[in-house]
């Protein structure tokens, strides 16, 4: 008679013998009691899968025993039997693939991000869609814990914020429509104020030009001018405002649909495990990872909105014009890290020239603008979200630039939120962590 042992999976079943178990929860057919006492040294060995521990340990043993005895191979089955998956290093792992998985790895890669690149227009929206349900999931579910079905409550939430965004966008209209319409007359205002800057590269240009002409020999060529009409201002903003417009709204469809579902799909997901082992893993890696983005999305975006409206009034103090604009426009660079603040600065740098006569009272605003990212960058950010998502800084450059090459502007505001849930992701996993770790600081 064959007896097979259970496996690792029957273990994880309720009502099935495994480890840690005694004989008493045996069924009676291939319980010790049932072998005659007659047959004990005569019945037929016990057939043992290969594919579970047991039998490596034991393929281990009788490997060590040819090559250096009992012993050996008993120290041999001692470490396989100590040893668990999470001793067993990164390298270990990789070095299994070999040089044609390796390759095929590579190709993957770069198939991926080949149709990242050709599908931005359908992925985008459904990133920005994820991104924005870690944001808005915790108030469907305060408002589902008092009595309003997910539906309702899906409905309210995005009613709200489009109504907030609409009053905003109302309330910035009128001085983007005016610096648009001026932008020309201010270019040529922001030259004329800034010539003085120049004049010490002018006077190199006029010494450099009279050298060249010092050493030219024979008749002079005659240059013909081409002139290359570019789009005008108005086609190109009237071109991004339509697809900004489609992307807009196929985010805004996709997320209803996820408020909606709730938890739905995740069960779903749940369903589709083979063991309650990974059932449970499943919703643990689900919920940490909701709960780590909601804080980290909602308190990024509540410490942008006060890095804003800091910024704004300390134009206002100084008599920028327009402060509400420039406050709104730094909580959106704020997204994007280290050159969203360069790149603020020297637009309040250049509207302080435009404002100001003097160029030591325009350089007020710049230091405003760095001197609140300085401190919401050092004391305000770590102090509300601590080091739980910390963020590799050269990671984060690098993320930037491929996010902003791939999906342009849009790609760039998500950057760190992408990285921040794929680092929560690796973090979850044996065999990932340390790639979670290498995203850290």
């Amino acid at each position: 008679m064959l007896l097979k042992p259970p496996t690792d999976s029957d273990a994880d079943s309720p009502g099935l013998p495994g480890e840690g178990q005694d004989d008493t929860f045996l069924p009676a057919a291939i319980a010790p009691a049932a072998v005659p006492a007659s047959a004990a040294g005569t019945h037929d060995p016990i057939e043992i899968p290969p594919e579970t521990p047991t039998a490596r340990i034991l393929a281990g043993e009788k490997s060590a025993s040819r090559v250096g005895g009992d012993e050996k191979a008993g120290d041999v089955v001692k470490g396989l039997a100590g040893r668990g998956q999470s001793d067993i290093g990164l390298t270990e792992r990789l070095t299994g693939i070999g040089l044609q998985g390796s390759c095929l790895l590579i190709l993957t890669l770069l198939a991926l991000l080949a149709g990242f690149y050709c599908a931005r227009a359908v992925l985008f929206p459904i990133v920005l869609a994820l991104l924005l349900n870690f944001v808005l999931s915790p108030m469907i579910r305060w408002l589902r814990r008092r009595g309003l079905p997910p539906i309702f409550g899906t409905a309210l939430v995005l009613l709200g914020s489009i109504v907030l965004v609409s009053l905003l966008g109302l309330a910035l209209f009128r001085p983007v429509q005016n610096w648009y319409a001026e932008l020309p007359a201010h270019l040529r205002r922001i030259e004329y104020k800034l010539r003085k800057l120049r004049e010490p590269f002018d006077d190199i240009g006029k010494v450099s030009e009279k050298i060249d002409n010092m050493t030219k020999v024979g008749n002079k060529a005659e240059v013909v001018q081409v002139e290359i009409k570019q789009p005008s201002l108005t086609f190109a903003a009237l071109n991004g405002a339509g697809e900004t417009i489609v992307t807009g709204f196929l985010a805004l469809v996709m997320l209803f649909f996820l408020l909606a579902a709730g938890d739905r799909m995740l069960e779903k997901m749940v369903e589709l495990m083979p063991t309650f082992r990974d059932k449970r893993r499943i919703v643990e890696i689900a919920r940490d990872l909701q709960v780590g983005m909601s804080r980290y999305l909602m308190t990024t975006t509540l410490i942008n909105i006060g890095l804003g409206a800091c910024i704004g009034l300390g134009l206002w103090a100084i008599g920028i014009p327009n402060a509400l604009l420039w406050g709104v426009m730094a909580t959106l660079l704020n997204y994007v890290p280290f050159l969203g603040a360069c790149a603020g600065a020297v637009v309040v740098f250049l509207v302080g020239v435009l404002s100001f006569d003097s160029l030591s009272y325009a350089a007020l605003a710049p230091a405003i603008y760095l001197g609140v990212n300085v401190i919401e960058a050092n004391f305000v950010t770590p102090t509300l979200l601590g080091r739980s998502i910390s963020l590799n800084p050269a990671i984060l450059i690098i993320t930037f630039t491929f996010f902003a090459w791939m999906w342009g502007i849009g790609g760039a505001i998500i950057a760190v939120p992408a990285l921040a849930v794929i680092k929560i992701g690796l973090d979850h996993h044996e065999t990932t962590e340390p790639f979670g770790r290498f995203l850290g600081e």
